[in-house]
């Protein structure tokens, strides 16, 4: 671990601060290739990584500070207070981003689905980086273990596993898997309709279904932090978002257009049958 990495009399440069910068940097990087790739206007791209970033911190500030309301009361001071009081929560973070790109989209009138596609490529990325700066703070601290990686962070006596090392790990591969998926997903039979048009959307569900199952193993390997009636709230949060990115891809996808067709087509030869039978019965009593 290295949380400070060097300080200047009272000029301190912590390791975690410079992770985040480099970790909003590349992942911004990520998104604006992406989208340039797609066409989209380059400035209106960056105004949306801006504001979106302002908006998606506001939110993951909002829910911390709500989740700690007895640290912080209605004291305004201690809710910006981010140096003295620091704190964010993950869910914050989604919620604000994700509401503030969905507007922004639509006032474009761009496909909203496109471009969460490539957001979330971009966010993969800097959620990675993020643990890294995680692990080197020494904040990433997971539970007690006698495995042989296992280590010992300051101001602890046992092993404990390194779960921001493993979420570097974890989500670094995400973030080359969604990169590859969002050149690959159009080919995918299974999920094009009819005439072989893909609809976007893949990646972002995919998204969720990665991120619920990355944060559902770092959150058992971590002591709980939010706790309802015996309940590890985080865990919870994480399978709801599998459980929805599966029906997200399911609704997308071409194989409930195809169940659809052969719905109506069972319909219509159903009621081709009625007909035939209701014939038949009338018959004898027209001769």
């Amino acid at each position: 671990m290295l949380p400070v990495l060097f300080s200047f009399g009272p000029i301190v440069i912590h390791s975690f601060g410079v992770v985040l910068v480099v970790a909003f940097l590349l992942s911004s990087f990520a998104f604006w290739q992406k989208a340039r790739e797609e066409n989209y206007d380059e400035e209106e791209v960056f105004d949306l990584i801006l504001a979106g970033s302002f908006w998606a911190l506001l939110g993951s500030r909002l829910f911390y500070i709500l989740l700690h309301f007895d640290d912080f009361g209605l004291n305004l001071w201690y809710w910006v207070s981010v140096w003295s009081r620091p704190g964010f929560f993950w869910l914050g973070l989604v919620v604000g981003g994700l509401a503030f790109t969905v507007r922004y989209a639509r006032q474009r009138r761009w496909d909203t689905f496109e471009i969460l596609d490539l957001l979330v490529v971009g966010v993969s990325l800097g959620q990675a980086l993020t643990h890294f700066g995680l692990f080197l703070s020494g904040a990433g601290v997971g539970r007690v273990t006698s495995l042989p990686w296992g280590m010992v962070f300051p101001g602890l006596f046992e092993k404990r596993h390194p779960v921001g090392l493993y979420g570097f790990v974890a989500w670094l591969l995400v973030f080359v898997l969604l990169w590859w998926l969002e050149g690959k997903y159009r080919r995918f039979d299974w999920y094009q309709k009819f005439k072989g048009d893909a609809r976007p959307g893949f990646v972002a569900f995919s998204y969720l279904i990665v991120a619920g199952g990355v944060g559902l193993g770092l959150a058992l390997l971590s002591e709980p932090e939010y706790v309802y009636l015996g309940v590890d709230m985080e865990a919870v949060t994480r399978a709801v978002l599998i459980v929805a990115g599966l029906l997200g891809i399911y609704m997308r996808s071409g194989a409930k257009f195809r169940f659809e067709w052969k719905s109506k087509i069972r319909a219509a030869r159903k009621r081709k049958e009625d007909v035939g039978w209701h014939r038949r019965r009338k018959t004898p009593e027209l001769e």
